[in-house]
């Protein structure tokens, strides 16, 4: 049996070969597939060095499905691997001054919860209902620039980072109204 294996130098699309704006479910197939083909217990009779590349190429397909499946995570790993750029580099950005007016309201709802205020359950329970929308379109942001990239359409950081960005501090929000609804 001649397996090539995949090397720890290889970037996550290629150890799993697809595209780089590859469907989650794409995704999952690319890795299962790859799972069972590198399966340690497929090279039992090998050699000990033949069974330690299984092993490894396990890991790395493991690694490359956690990184990508995520839409957020394949951003972050993208700017990182493609433009050698880190997110808490980027964090002097802020998101549009609209919707981090927005933000700031409803952390300070957040705060006056915390301190015992009562609140409305139902005009909460409706800011987080907004902020899920606002998430979804940040993933669709992300994923048309992924479409463009496949296309081989330049992409700039801010393209990546601006929608990644302001997935954070929604996430940090709405988890805060989930929490304070809970």
């Amino acid at each position: 049996m001649n397996t090539v294996f995949p090397s720890p130098q290889d970037d996550c699309f290629t150890i799993l070969g697809v595209a780089i704006d590859a469907s989650a479910d794409e995704l999952r197939a690319a890795a299962r597939r790859l799972t069972l083909k590198y399966h340690p217990d497929r090279f039992a009779s090998a050699g000990p060095e033949v069974q330690a590349d299984a092993e490894l190429a396990s890991m790395l397909v493991s690694d490359a499905a956690k990184r990508l499946t995520d839409i957020f995570s394949r951003a972050t790993y993208i700017l990182k691997h493609t433009f050698n750029v880190q997110l808490h580099d980027l964090r002097h950005q802020q998101p549009p001054a609209e919707l981090f007016a927005r933000i700031l309201e409803t952390q300070e709802a957040l705060m006056d919860i915390q301190m015992g205020e009562p609140f409305d359950r139902n005009a909460l329970t409706g800011s987080l209902d907004e902020y899920k929308g606002d998430l979804a379109t940040c993933e669709e942001q992300l994923r048309a620039v992924l479409k463009r990239m496949a296309s081989g359409d330049s992409v700039t950081v801010d393209d990546i980072a601006n929608p990644l960005m302001l997935h954070g501090y929604l996430i940090r929000v709405s988890n805060g109204i989930s929490e304070a609804l809970a």
